[in-house]
């Protein structure tokens, strides 16, 4: 090989091996900065508790608790950039996605909205069940936030392991529908409280786990989110839609 060419290999391994030492700097600093904030955040908050009903509590409470939220999901936003998901993990897609519906279900009614499973009682799929959770929490939480009072999000499984999140608000414009997925890009969620990490964190747990993320538009109105996970190979064939033996459970309906 020409002596040029090998120069400019070198020289384009030389810059790929900056870039990646860049970019690990970066997710080093970002987990750092974030352990960081994370105890005088505490503090503060504790110290804001006790102002109770003083003039311009409330607000002060509402920044402190913008502000661990978005430590929170930079650590989180970390941890997903390192992810490395054991390609023989199995999980119950199905079992993870009632834990979330249950664990979220008093976020919904304090928020005067309703959240439910729909889908079988398991749905065996590869992947870490941790990571697996925090995707859905990220996408059940964002669905809240843009339902309308007294509306549902749904979190519904389907034997093919294709799980997918909707809900009742204005939906994503198909322009936006690669930006959402872009850290810090939050749109209208800057009026909700939204970090603009949660979408982010999401699409890279679906890349760890090479499953595949689509935006549509839900029949009725609203955003359709889904996540298509591998099944094993030694599953049996899958259970096409939601047939009879569906479950439906569901928190915070109108009594």
């Amino acid at each position: 090989m020409p002596a040029e060419i090998l120069d400019m290999v070198e020289a384009i391994n030389d810059a790929l091996g900056r870039l990646e030492d860049a970019l690990e700097a970066e997710r080093a600093f970002t987990a750092e900065a974030a352990h960081a904030l994370r105890t005088p955040l505490a503090v503060l908050s504790a110290r804001v508790a006790q102002l109770r009903d003083l003039p311009g509590a409330q607000p002060l409470r509402d920044d402190v608790a913008r502000l661990t939220r978005l430590v929170e999901q930079m650590l989180s936003a970390a941890q997903a950039d390192t992810l490395v998901v054991d390609p023989a993990m199995q999980s119950d897609l199905a079992a993870i996605a009632r834990s979330v519906v249950a664990d979220m279900a008093p976020i919904a009614i304090a928020a005067g909205r309703q959240i439910a499973y729909e889908g079988p009682d398991a749905c065996p799929v590869m992947g870490d069940a941790d990571a697996i959770a925090h995707a859905m929490r990220n996408l059940a939480d964002n669905g809240l936030r843009f339902t309308p009072a007294g509306t549902e999000v749904t979190l519904t499984v389907e034997g093919t392991g294709r799980l997918s999140v909707r809900d009742h608000g204005p939906g994503i414009p198909a322009s936006h529908r690669d930006t959402v997925f872009k850290r810090f890009w939050r749109g209208a969620a800057s009026d909700l409280g939204g970090t603009g990490l949660g979408l982010a964190i999401v699409k890279r747990i679906a890349e760890a786990h090479q499953a595949e993320v689509g935006i549509s538009d839900a029949a009725g109105g609203g955003a359709l989110v889904s996540l298509q996970f591998h099944r094993p190979p030694s599953a049996l064939p899958p259970d096409r839609g939601l047939l009879p033996g569906l479950r439906r459970e569901a928190a915070g309906q109108p009594a």
